[in-house]
């Protein structure tokens, strides 16, 4: 059966720690399935691959995997999984988050047999820096949330 990534990219518009860290202190930004159609080299580095997930000893270690949800997911990330739960109990797996910031201190040459260009995750990481750009926050307030359905 088929895997699919699911999840939001989220931001919070907050600079202090204490609003970020509110029930509703995130938003989501991107619909990471409407950009990321395949999962690839850099899918399983940063959260683990879907059809290789139980495996101890993968091929590619990840760096996020199994964290869990965000204590406070955007509400878009909540409707999702509480209509997942509803109408496809036992469909999803491997939920877990990352900051931007950590994937930014990530040398992906040095992990990856793939160039990135190749990679469908270069334009959404080009659509965070467009944000980014744009929006000045002192604290990392970027953050990928993550699933896989099958």
């Amino acid at each position: 059966m088929a895997k699919t990534i699911q999840g939001w990219v989220e931001i919070s518009s907050f600079h202090n720690k204490e609003d970020v860290d509110s029930d509703y202190g995130w938003i989501g930004l991107i619909d990471i399935s409407s950009v990321i159609q395949f999962t690839d080299e850099i899918t399983s580095l940063l959260f683990g691959n879907p059809n290789d997930f139980l495996n101890p000893n993968p091929q590619i270690i990840p760096i996020a995997k199994n964290r869990g949800l965000p204590k406070n997911p955007c509400w878009q990330l909540r409707k999702e999984i509480e209509d997942e739960k509803n109408y496809e109990p036992n469909s999803s797996f491997g939920y877990t988050y990352i900051m931007h910031e950590e994937i930014q201190c990530i040398d992906f040459e040095k992990h990856l047999n793939m160039n990135i260009e190749e990679s469908d995750w270069l334009i959404l990481f080009k659509m965070i820096d467009v944000f980014k750009e744009r929006k000045i926050n002192p604290i990392d307030t970027i953050r990928l949330s993550i699933w896989y359905t099958q």
